[in-house]
């Protein structure tokens, strides 16, 4: 079992709002709003010495512009738990920006003895999987197809995955029912229709319906059962005992993310639309409504998700040229099938006596998606060997990788810690994020939205490569590497705004080097990032989006982060 909050950010005295007395935290002093605030009530004042004035002109080694000193909560005040949240609780302090912030555990929809979390924030999934695994070995030393030697494997896993996720059901209470009702024309007489109105509601509510509708939680238990048949090959052939190459097939599989399998379900009533344009109208052939499509809906996750499944294809040439130089090229190739993405699927679900079916809005399997990445890898290692004295522990190993992800969909789904999992809630920036149970515009069959994807998976560059100078010569041993890759996705929804963030593309210069005084201790430095290398993230504002398809990525500097130059020395005993 997990528990998890969402996050709980609220503004306390924004600097674009009205907030009189509230504004600055060093204010202690009790005072009402001016009426320009439009402020019920009246500010009770800070705590006192709960604040601190820090200049931040020293950051950066003093390269930032020098805005003086600036009010902060003091980091006494952030280590006194108590403090820092009642001192800023709106029951007590009555802040500026209603309805202000409060702790999750003021909250009146925590579950009794779970703490401070509400039925959606616990997360109750058993997960049971039994494998078995088939290898058969194949060729050896001696087994030859004419002068080549072939030596590989071909084996089979079979995976049986039993999945329980146990939530609640939220039904909906009966105020759109009573709504419609009092609605009512009286008897179903077209002629009593106004001039944009195609049928009385009246006409379809029923007492299923109501029956449905109350209000009720229960407990629900979601069971998903599921096998996957996971084969490999890997063979290799030798034409000499210094040159092979190698072909390798895989299946592999990842199962969903816990949180995406979450089972707690609010089932919001359905939208009341008897327009002539209405989505929710039945007509027969020559356009007369014969009835009204009563959806119910919720945003919820799914315990019947089915792992992301990906074969692998790789094929690789090696040749070892001497003692100590080698050369090595390979391809690679993986398509992925069945990727989890945002959609909708259909439970019933029975209340009351009453069986409804409920448009459940939030991950699901897409069979026919997936996406590829193909690509190469080449690498070189030598010694100098023939050098004289010693000159001849210099070596170098260098190594480059092209990688191309072609068809990537990224489903958004929300999985990080402060989201409800399963859903595409974010803030701003752009993106509308989820459109909730309740669909966009209110309308629960809707999927619009401008999320936008950037196509990529994290942590992947399209270029990478790595050069090392390499000495090894008696007692002493060192490298000096440089790694370098280009951009990359680190995330594809924003913890914060809900937009990808990518790393720009940079280098790193480390060092090491060893010496051992005799057969039981050597010593030893390390020096972290010799260049003093800033990693810049940036956030993708504008691109390829329901709103805006295939629209050309727009990316803006967001952040630095510079991992300060690090030496490190050690002493290593052995016996």
């Amino acid at each position: 079992m997990v528990r998890y909050s969402a996050y709980n950010w609220a503004a306390v005295a924004p600097a674009w709002g009205c907030n009189g007395p509230g504004f600055n935290i060093d204010n202690t002093t009790a005072a009402p709003y001016p009426a320009a605030c439009n402020h019920p009530g009246t500010f009770n004042g800070y705590p006192e010495g709960i604040w601190d004035s820090v200049s931040l002109a020293d950051h950066y080694d003093g390269s930032v512009f020098d805005n003086g000193p600036t009010v902060f909560l003091s980091r006494a005040t952030l280590r006194d738990y108590a403090l820092h949240t009642e001192g800023l609780a709106n029951r007590n302090v009555n802040a500026p920006q209603l309805p202000g912030w409060n702790p999750l555990c003021d909250r009146p929809g925590n579950v009794e003895g779970e703490g401070c979390f509400t039925p959606s924030e616990i997360l109750d999934v058993r997960e049971k999987s039994k494998a078995a695994y088939l290898m058969l070995r194949f060729g050896g030393p001696e087994a030859n197809l004419g002068s080549v030697n072939v030596v590989g494997n071909v084996g089979v896993r079979f995976i049986r995955t039993e999945v329980a996720s146990t939530g609640q059901v939220g039904f909906p209470t009966p105020a759109w029912y009573d709504t419609a009702l009092n609605q009512q024309q009286g008897a179903c007489n077209a002629a009593d229709n106004g001039p944009n109105q195609a049928t009385d509601i009246q006409c379809w509510l029923t007492p299923a319906l109501r029956a449905f509708s109350t209000g009720d939680g229960v407990a629900n238990t979601l069971d998903k059962t599921y096998t996957n048949v996971l084969p490999s090959f890997n063979v290799r052939f030798g034409f000499t005992d210094r040159q092979f190459m190698r072909f390798g097939y895989s299946k592999a599989m990842s199962r969903p993310d816990f949180g995406l399998l979450r089972n707690s379900v609010a089932i919001n009533g359905p939208p009341i639309d008897t327009s002539n344009s209405s989505p929710y109208l039945i007509r027969n052939a020559a356009g007369a409504v014969t009835g009204y499509n009563f959806v119910f809906a919720a945003e919820a996750g799914y315990a019947g998700l089915e792992p992301i499944e990906a074969d692998n294809f790789d094929l690789s040439y090696e040749a070892y040229l001497n003692e100590s130089t080698s050369f090595t090229f390979g391809l690679f190739y993986k398509r992925l099938e069945n990727a989890i993405a945002y959609g909708r699927a259909v439970r019933d679900l029975t209340n009351g006596g009453s069986t409804q079916p409920v448009t459940i809005r939030g991950p699901s399997n897409d069979p026919g998606s997936g996406g590829t990445l193909k690509g190469f890898e080449i690498a070189y290692q030598t010694f100098f060997d023939k050098l004289p004295g010693a000159w001849s522990g210099l070596g170098v190993q260098v190594n480059y990788t092209r990688t191309k992800q072609e068809d990537i969909n990224n489903s958004n789904l929300a999985v990080q810690a402060g989201y409800l999992p399963g859903s595409t809630t974010a803030f701003g920036g752009g993106n509308n994020g989820s459109t909730g149970g309740q669909g966009a515009n209110g309308n629960p069959l809707s999927f619009t939205s401008n999320v936008i994807d950037s196509h990529r998976l994290a942590g992947i560059s399209d270029h990478a490569f790595n050069v090392v100078g390499l000495y090894e010569f008696g007692k002493i041993g060192a490298r000096l590497a440089y790694s370098w890759r280009s951009e990359f996705v680190t995330a594809n929804l924003d913890c914060c705004i809900g937009l990808p963030v990518w790393q720009k593309a940079n280098g790193y210069l480390d060092g090491s080097a060893r010496y051992s005084i005799n057969d039981n201790v050597e010593l030893s430095l390390d020096v972290s990032n010799i260049l003093d290398t800033t990693a810049v993230t940036q956030q993708q504002v504008f691109g390829d989006s329901t709103l805006t398809p295939g629209a050309k990525p727009v990316k803006l500097d967001s952040g630095w982060v510079r991992n300060d130059r690090r030496f490190q020395l050690g002493v290593r005993f052995k016996y």
